[in-house]
C-alpha cells in the first residue's frame, strides 16, 4: 500500500484533522472548559489550570485567532476573556468527553465532578449521536460520503473506502 504524504493537519480536506490542529493540544480544551463554567480572569484561569504565564497566553491567543475565544476587558492587570459562539458551540464536545472520562477513566460512581442539570439537579443523560428525528445511531450505522466541500483527494480517498468495503 503507497505511503499517504505527511500533509499537517492544517491544510488535509478533513474535518477532524482541522479541529484537531486547532484543540488537539492538551490545554486547548481545559482553557475553553474554565471558560465555559465562567472562569473569565486570566489570573484565576492560570491558578486553577497550573498553567505557565506563557502557554496560557499563547493558548488563549491560539483559541483567539480560531475565533473561539476574545478578549472582553484588555486592561493589562486585570484581562478577562469570553467564549465567542464558535466557542459555545464545543459545549456538547466538552460534556462528551467529560461523560466518556467519567466512564472510562474514573469508572461509575467514581467521577470527580458530577455535572447536572442546573435546573433540577438531575444527572445528564449519556451524550447519542442521532437522525434528526431523534433515532440513536452506532458506528456502524453511519455512511460517509464526499460532501460539498470536498476536494479531489478526498472523493478519492472515499471512493476507495467504499470500493473496498463491498468487496
Amino acid at each position: 500500500m503507497p505511503r499517504r504524504p505527511n500533509i499537517p493537519h492544517s491544510e488535509r480536506n478533513c474535518s477532524w484533522a482541522r479541529t484537531l490542529d486547532i484543540l488537539g493540544d492538551s490545554w486547548s480544551l481545559l482553557v475553553i472548559r474554565e471558560l465555559m463554567v465562567g472562569v473569565d480572569r486570566f489570573t484565576l484561569m492560570q491558578e486553577r489550570l497550573g498553567i505557565s504565564k506563557g502557554i496560557l497566553t499563547a493558548r488563549l491567543k491560539h483559541l483567539a485567532d480560531h475565533g473561539l475565544v476574545e478578549a472582553i476587558q484588555k486592561d493589562k492587570e486585570h484581562p478577562r476573556y469570553g467564549l465567542t459562539e464558535k466557542g459555545y458551540d464545543l459545549f456538547a464536545v466538552l460534556v462528551g468527553i467529560g461523560q466518556w472520562g467519567d466512564k472510562w477513566v474514573f469508572g461509575k460512581d467514581n467521577e470527580p465532578i458530577s455535572v447536572l442539570d442546573g435546573r433540577s439537579g438531575s444527572k445528564l443523560a449519556p451524550l447519542k449521536v442521532q437522525t434528526t428525528d431523534g433515532v440513536t445511531l452506532s458506528p456502524e450505522q453511519l455512511r460517509f460520503e464526499a460532501g460539498p466541500g470536498a476536494n479531489d483527494a478526498t472523493r478519492q480517498s472515499l471512493a476507495k473506502l467504499l470500493s473496498s468495503k463491498s468487496d
